[in-house]
Order: C-alpha cells, then sequence, then structure tokens
C-alpha cells in the first residue's frame, strides 16, 4: 500500500488567519484519504492568539503545521508596489527543503472535495498546473504573452517544485520582476504566467471555481476577455455543480463572509466557517463603487454596451501605465 503525504501551501498575514482557519478545515475534511498532510503557512506577522486557533485545528484533525516566516522564505524580493506582499510567497516555494510538489492555495476558498486524483497526476513534464483566468489581453500583452494565450490564475497551484529547482525558476522570477521595476502586471501571477508559460498544465476548471464561472455566460467571458479557447460549456457547468476548489475572489457577489454576499456557494463557506473557532465572524464591508457601478450596467444594460465600457475602463488603465 502506497503512503500518501500531501503538502499544501499557503500565504497569510494577521488579517486573513480567519479565513485560512476555514479553508483548512475544510481541506482536512476532505481529504482524509491522505495518511499525512503537511501545511506549509508562510506567515506575515499572524498573532499568536490566531496562531493558537490554526494550531488548535491541525490538533483536532491530526495534521501537521509548520510556519515560515515571510521575511526569512522571500529575503530577496523587491517590489514597487502596494500589493500585499504574502502574495509573492509562492514565488518561492523551491525554498522549502525534502518536498518534490507541493499545492499553492490562497486563503479566500473552500476545499469541496479530495485533492488525491489531482496529486497521483504525472505533472514531471510540466512546472506547474493551474486553471484558466479570466484576464483582459492588456494584461497578457503586457508582460510577453499572446492575447489567446491560456493565463492560469494563481490561487490554486500545483506546483513541480523538483523541476522549479533543477530549472532554476525562482532567479528567473525574481530577475522577471526586476526587468518590470519590482510592478508586475497582475504582480505575482503574471510573473508565474510569463516565465512558466511553455510549461503550463491546464486544470479542469472545478479545481478553481471563480466568480465569473457564475456571473457570466462562456460567450461573454470570452467577449469580455477576447479569446478564442476557454472551458467548454459543459465543463464549466460540471465546476459549478461539483466544484473541488471554490475560491472566492473579488467580484460582483462580494466575499461570502460579507452579510451582504450573493455569492451563489456562500453558504458552502459559512458552514466551514461555523465550524470554526471564528464561528459568527461577518463582516459588513460593501463592494467598490467602480464594482457596483460595473455591475449596476452589466443588469441594466445591453452587454455590448457593458462590452464597451469595459473595453475604455481597461484603455484607461493601460494609458495611465
Amino acid at each position: 500500500m502506497i503512503f500518501l503525504r500531501l503538502n499544501v501551501a499557503y500565504s497569510s498575514d494577521d488579517n486573513y488567519a480567519r479565513h485560512l482557519g476555514v479553508s483548512m478545515i475544510s481541506l482536512f475534511k476532505n481529504n482524509i484519504s491522505f495518511d499525512e498532510i503537511y501545511v506549509y503557512i508562510i506567515e506575515n506577522n499572524i498573532s499568536s492568539t490566531n496562531k493558537k486557533k490554526l494550531n488548535k485545528i491541525a490538533d483536532e484533525y491530526e495534521r501537521n503545521i509548520i510556519y515560515i516566516p515571510f521575511k526569512e522564505l522571500c529575503s530577496d524580493l523587491k517590489t514597487n508596489n502596494n500589493f500585499p506582499l504574502s502574495a509573492y510567497a509562492r514565488l518561492f516555494l523551491a525554498r522549502i527543503d525534502d518536498i518534490e510538489k507541493i499545492i499553492y492555495l490562497d486563503c479566500d476558498s473552500i476545499i469541496c472535495d479530495s485533492f488525491i486524483e489531482l496529486w497521483k497526476k504525472d505533472i514531471s513534464d510540466y512546472y506547474v498546473a493551474g486553471v484558466q483566468d479570466n484576464v483582459n489581453q492588456f494584461y497578457k500583452l503586457s508582460i510577453g504573452l499572446d492575447k489567446n494565450f491560456r493565463y492560469i490564475n494563481s490561487g490554486f497551484l500545483l506546483i513541480n517544485i523538483e523541476k522549479w529547482r533543477l530549472h532554476d525558476l525562482e532567479r528567473k522570477f525574481m530577475d522577471f520582476i526586476a526587468k518590470h521595476k519590482g510592478d508586475v502586471p497582475h504582480h505575482d501571477q503574471g510573473t508565474i504566467n510569463a516565465v512558466c508559460k511553455n510549461s503550463i498544465l491546464l486544470l479542469h476548471p472545478r479545481y478553481n471555481v471563480l466568480p465569473p464561472m457564475f456571473q457570466f455566460s462562456r460567450k461573454e467571458i470570452m467577449k469580455l476577455d477576447n479569446v478564442n479557447s476557454y472551458y467548454s460549456k459543459e465543463e464549466i457547468n460540471e465546476a459549478k455543480q461539483d466544484p473541488c476548489f471554490i475560491h472566492f475572489t473579488n467580484s460582483f457577489f462580494n466575499r461570502p463572509w460579507n452579510e451582504n454576499s450573493t455569492h451563489p456557494l456562500k453558504n458552502i463557506y459559512l458552514n466551514y466557517l461555523n465550524q470554526s473557532p471564528w464561528r459568527g465572524e461577518i463582516e459588513d464591508n460593501k463592494l467598490n463603487r467602480n464594482t457596483r457601478i460595473m455591475k449596476t450596467f452589466y443588469k441594466y444594460l445591453p452587454f455590448y454596451i457593458y462590452l464597451f465600457i469595459d473595453r475604455l475602463r481597461i484603455l484607461k488603465k493601460k494609458l495611465v501605465n
């Protein structure tokens, strides 16, 4: 019988420690078939109070947590923007000793199914595996990618650490960030896509179910992103009906830990929240002004007008940069 150890990484500061804990509970509950689970938490000043809560969760499920201070793991990082530094931690995971592969997870997530099938997948020919993101061509062109490149979201990554080390990807990441003077479009995500572009395995969308899959139709997504390749309607429906990893990014729905969230899967998050030490902690953050405006446009205007407005918005960003 094969002994199975799952390696997972999160990166969090104290503000997101609660969401990390909720995601971790869902991870443990849905991956009982693994003999061992090691959770590597790249932590940027998580409080002792929240660490105690996270440790209690790991102890309850008899799993392992290893804390790695962000400043130690990412000591060489130099950026030139206000984006949270902890997001860049995934670029440095090859520094963790004695592992050959790892799954990186964003904290704003819920795991609904086992990773065992994915973990057994042969990725020896790839640097990384992920799910196609919904990204306007401007961001791809600005980092040297073709507009039809199937750009992946970095919130869920199956990473071939052994291959990253073999091909010195960390140095290539750092060189790419320096080339863009510390301000890469889409930050760590843009860096991973640009550097790994010839060695990315595209996963079924159930491994990273993103809000646009609920907000827009397949045809609308392809028009918004101006791409000719995306998941089929059947694959998108499979992902929505049987998700493995739900990623609660910013969207028209708002996050599920906000009182006014309309995300169709928010109750899944709330179920795990209520099993956590942060039970009942709901916030009252509103959607930002720009998102509210775009949501109203989409709701009340014909799609072709919404599309025109969205392209004007992207053009404005392009001119500013």
